[in-house]
């Protein structure tokens, strides 16, 4: 029997768009998207109209620009799960829980190609909320005991095995995608270390011709000067050497035009030498993440084979063990792994709210010096300007603004890049004001 979860999160912008597939995107197998099923009694937009109207006239206030009146539940489901069964699932949370569901969307288009033929489904369904307490106007708040209430009702509903409980946050369609990519990322590798050999070849070819031109600039130089002496001698000559003297200044205009372009020449190498350098640095970084994996893939690899080769192959009659060992070691291996990625992610996401709550409070006008400290952390020690203007881009797409027209972002872009490069930025802490 196939596992069954439901995962909650407030609802992004672009969420009915998805839901209903209206726009364009590379997981979907549109050949299977006729097989999707959709319900709704109403628009997202109409919904939060009406629970705008509700909060005014229930509690005598504006709903908060922030709050997050409406949710978004992706359930895992099987072959044979219907629109029927979640209306029931729908039913069951309401009368339990008194969540309103007024969007159901079942995919069943998306999923990754195993082979050439053969297709992995990555069936489930978007089950849409409004988590306000139509008799209060107030939001309804659920504790990981609902959650884990939540849980167990959906697998009895739909007739499916209830998952177990973990901290293992949901995967996107686009980090599933990612995860069975990312066995090119060592293909990738070569690619980058020949790119690396023939931009460091160029840096030597530059700094050679950089050299032959400072030579000579100062051949010119000394041409220049020596000129200059000739020029000084014919001066006190006599008259009918004045010909000659003029033939000897033009002579000095052109080496001086010479010496100029050599000069500029000189400037546009120097700038291209700056050009191949930041380059380099850039796929040093790559090179260093790549060498990493690899590091890491290895000591994976090694302990594998220590399982393999030490399992009691003499009590193994059919040869098993040394295949088991091998085997839960793996999953070993893969559980490391999987912490490592959620430990990633968490120092990601909360940076990502730190940010988005700096640009959601419109009195803040810098981070705080705990702020700074979870930023730098996510920031980490490589590509950190790039990792910056993620970090920004996330957040904004959490606050729900949209860069440049909003106030304080041209603040949060400079202290966010400045923190990247390791420069000090000014903070501010409750009870001690302004400060660097």
């Amino acid at each position: 029997m196939a596992q069954t979860s439901a995962n909650f999160q407030s609802v992004k912008a672009g969420s009915e768009q998805h839901n209903k597939r209206e726009k364009k995107l590379d997981y979907v197998h549109k050949e299977l998207s006729h097989n999707n099923e959709y319900w709704e009694s109403c628009t997202q937009e109409q919904r939060m109209k009406e629970l705008k109207k509700l909060v005014k006239e229930k509690s005598g206030r504006k709903m908060q620009k922030n709050a997050s009146p409406i949710w978004e539940a992706v359930v895992v489901i099987d072959e044979n799960t219907t629109m029927d069964k979640l209306h029931e699932l729908a039913d069951e949370l309401h009368q339990k829980f008194g969540m309103n569901c007024f969007q159901i969307a079942i995919h069943r288009d998306e999923g990754y190609k195993m082979s050439k033929d053969k297709i992995k489904l990555n069936l489930h369904a978007h089950m849409v909320f409004d988590w306000i307490d139509h008799e209060t106007g107030r939001a309804m708040h659920y504790n990981r005991t609902h959650m884990a209430q939540i849980q167990t009702i959906v697998a009895n509903t739909l007739d499916m095995e209830r998952g177990q409980s973990s901290d293992k946050k949901h995967k996107t369609p686009q980090q599933y995608k990612a995860e069975k990519e990312a066995e090119e990322a060592m293909k990738r590798k070569q690619v980058a270390e020949e790119q690396a050999r023939k931009a460091e070849a160029n840096v030597v070819e530059k700094k050679q011709e950089q050299k032959e031109l400072e030579d000579k600039n100062t051949t010119l130089r000394k041409e220049m000067h020596t000129m200059w002496k000739q020029n000084l001698e014919l001066s006190g000559q006599r008259s009918d050497l004045a010909i000659s003297v003029y033939d000897q200044k033009k002579e000095l205009e052109k080496i001086n035009l010479s010496l100029f372009q050599a000069q500029n020449d000189l400037n546009s190498t120097n700038s291209t030498l700056k050009d191949q350098k930041r380059l380099i640095s850039q796929k040093n970084d790559q090179l260093k993440q790549i060498e990493e994996g690899i590091t890491l893939a290895k000591s994976f690899d090694n302990r594998i084979s220590r399982a393999f080769n030490g399992a009691d192959v003499e009590n193994s009659l059919w040869g098993v063990a040394p295949l088991r060992a091998a085997a839960e070691e793996c999953e070993k291996v893969k559980n490391e792994i999987e912490t490592r990625c959620r430990r990633i992610e968490d120092i990601i996401e909360k940076a990502v709210d730190c940010i988005a709550g700096c640009i959601t409070d419109m009195r803040r006008r810098a981070f705080s010096s705990s702020d700074v400290l979870t930023i730098d952390t996510a920031l980490g020690k490589s590509r950190r300007e790039e990792r910056a203007d993620y970090l920004l881009e996330a957040a904004e797409e959490k606050a729900e603004v949209k860069h440049g027209n909003y106030a304080g972002c041209a603040i949060w872009e400079r202290d966010l890049k400045a923190i990247a490069r390791g420069e000090q930025v000014r903070t501010i802490d409750r009870g001690q004001g302004l400060r660097y």
